[in-house]
C-alpha cells in the first residue's frame, strides 16, 4: 500500500515537474515573438498609444500647478 502511494507521489511531481517545464518553454517563446513582431496588431498599437498619452496628459498636470 505504500510503495503505490509513493508511486502516485512521484507520478504527480514528474507531472508537475513536465507541465512546468512547458509553461516555463512556451513562456520564453512568447516574450521573443513579442519581441520579433514588429508590426504591431491595431489593438495593441492603440493600447499604447492611449498609455503613452495618458503619460502625457498626467505630466502636463503637474507642470501646470501653481
Amino acid at each position: 500500500m505504500l510503495a503505490i502511494l509513493k508511486l502516485f507521489v512521484m507520478i504527480l511531481f514528474v507531472v508537475l515537474f513536465f507541465s512546468a517545464l512547458c509553461g516555463v518553454v512556451v513562456f520564453i517563446s512568447d516574450i521573443k515573438r513579442f519581441k520579433l513582431d514588429t508590426q504591431m496588431s491595431l489593438p495593441r498599437q492603440k493600447l499604447i498609444e492611449r498609455y503613452v498619452d495618458q503619460q502625457e496628459l498626467e505630466k502636463g498636470g503637474d507642470n501646470n500647478v501653481v
